[in-house]
């Protein structure tokens, strides 16, 4: 572990002790979906286009951080997600990013916290997709 080894000397307990907070606490911040947040309203549409996008890692790490760096960009990254165009019952066009996968023509009920009312564009984690039923859209 080179780096990690120098930093906490000979206690592997003290190293596996920090490191697990560290994941508890970013985990823990993620566990919540859009759904569940005050404020959070929802439309439904059918997904009309989707493109399929990598995992993206939020930092490099050397060999020293072996599988541990890999882990933490794995959490800390961008994981590997969907990009859909998603047609509501007024035949507005939205573009939704989330790791949920649906195919084209599901319906869809999208969950998402508004910046402005006339919002149609969300980024990863701002929106929550689930299957649903009712389609309007065309």
């Amino acid at each position: 572990m080179g780096v990690l080894s120098k930093l906490f000397g000979k206690k592997p307990r003290l190293l596996r002790a920090v490191l697990g907070g560290y994941l508890l606490t970013l985990l823990g911040g993620c566990a919540s979906s859009v759904k569940d947040q005050p404020g959070a309203s929802s439309f439904i549409g059918k997904v009309e286009r989707r493109y399929e996008a990598s995992a993206m890692p939020k930092f490099s790490h050397g060999p020293d951080m072996g599988a541990m760096g890999a882990l933490l960009n794995d959490i800390a990254g961008t994981p590997r997600h969907y990009v859909y165009t998603i047609v509501d019952g007024n035949n507005s066009e939205n573009q939704v990013a989330a790791e949920a996968d649906h195919p084209i023509g599901t319906c869809v009920r999208v969950w998402v916290l508004r910046d402005y009312p006339t919002q149609w564009r969300w980024d990863l984690g701002k929106a929550t997709l689930e299957q649903a039923n009712g389609c309007t859209a065309q």
